[in-house]
């Protein structure tokens, strides 16, 4: 009975009463009575000390509002700093975020949406297939997404096998994907000018009109993969004029020169700051294409591959400046090295 007692009482305390009550003595002058009375004694007790547990332990309710919070927490201040903020779970950003990742780099990606894709998920024209260049087959074999052969050199994906697996790669790879949070703002530095972070929202507060200041996220790189609307590009040229960045907008249809065009022009646009995917179209009046997903993966990959060389050779520089005793500020010189050999 005490065994069975302690499984019940789930603090020290009630476990310390439950013994303690067990030793009292019962007087009764006959052995059989006194049992039968100890007996009914026991099964009282048992019943009290099961309700005592159940009102004085924590609630289901709690533990899981406390688990979701504690590493919500955790994830969060691991995240600021990060290396690398991808801006848009699109194709070309999902891209980036695995090739960058599997580097050891730290990426974050926000999405405004409660979902992740782009414009994936709605195939074309809701149809759910999609078509892939043969140039970017490569990197559906890295993706381990499956494709058939349609005509020339093009192949064809199914839109939620593409989505998925895209996400599904990027965070295997060690990237974080957060959804509904909105980027409405950068973080930038002068003399060097530069990008250095984010500022972002809960997407429902933006939709609510709520007046809420927003918390900020400091990398070494911001990638804006947020699409037709080119983003973080249009809140740059509108609010840092310094930078001389203008975002003409894109041109109307024209897919192999916009195939072309938008992996050929993919990569730095100001210091700190990237383009893939189709917002590159954006500052370069570039055509649109359709629904055609190659160069949003070659864009994607090509963005990644200059980030972790800007990355390492930033590293690099500071470790040479340390090492010669050289007493500036290492953040800055290294943008400053950097800019004068990019």
């Amino acid at each position: 009975m005490v065994v069975g007692l302690n499984r019940l009482s789930r603090s020290a305390s009630l476990k310390r009463l439950s013994l303690s009550l067990l030793n009292i003595s019962l007087p009764c002058n006959q052995s059989y009575i006194c049992v039968l009375h100890y007996n009914s004694f026991i099964k009282i007790l048992i019943s009290v000390v099961e309700r005592l547990c159940l009102e004085l332990s924590e609630s289901l309710e709690s533990k899981i509002t406390k688990l979701v919070i504690k590493q919500a927490l955790e994830d969060w201040l691991s995240l600021n700093p990060s290396d690398v903020v991808i801006v848009g779970a699109g194709p070309s950003g999902l891209t980036a975020a695995k090739y960058i990742a599997e580097k050891g780099l730290k990426v974050v990606v926000f999405d405004r949406r409660l979902s992740f894709g782009g414009g994936i998920g709605g195939g074309s024209m809701l149809f759910h297939k999609l078509v892939i260049e043969e140039e970017a087959q490569d990197i559906l074999r890295d993706f381990d997404i499956r494709y058939s052969k349609g005509e020339d050199t093009l192949y064809v994906v199914d839109a939620a096998e593409f989505m998925a697996k895209l996400a599904a790669g990027a965070i295997e790879a060690g990237a974080k994907i957060l959804l509904g949070i909105t980027v409405d703002d950068v973080i930038y530095r002068e003399n060097p000018l530069r990008i250095t972070g984010v500022a972002i929202q809960w997407s429902a507060v933006i939709m609510s009109q709520l007046h809420v200041d927003p918390l900020l996220i400091s990398s070494k790189a911001v990638v804006d993969a947020t699409g037709h609307d080119a983003e973080i590009l249009s809140i740059v040229s509108r609010k840092i004029p310094e930078f001389n960045l203008i975002v003409s907008g894109e041109k109307s249809v024209f897919v192999e020169l916009s195939e072309k065009e938008v992996v050929q022009r993919t990569g730095r646009v100001v210091p700190g700051l990237y383009v893939t995917g189709m917002a590159v179209a954006q500052p370069y009046n570039l055509p649109r294409m359709g629904p055609i997903f190659g160069g949003m993966l070659l864009s994607g990959r090509k963005v990644a591959e200059a980030i972790i060389e800007d990355i390492a050779f930033s590293e690099k520089a500071a470790t040479v400046a340390k090492e010669n005793g050289n007493k500036s500020d290492p953040a800055k010189q290294n943008l400053n090295i950097t800019l004068e050999v990019l």
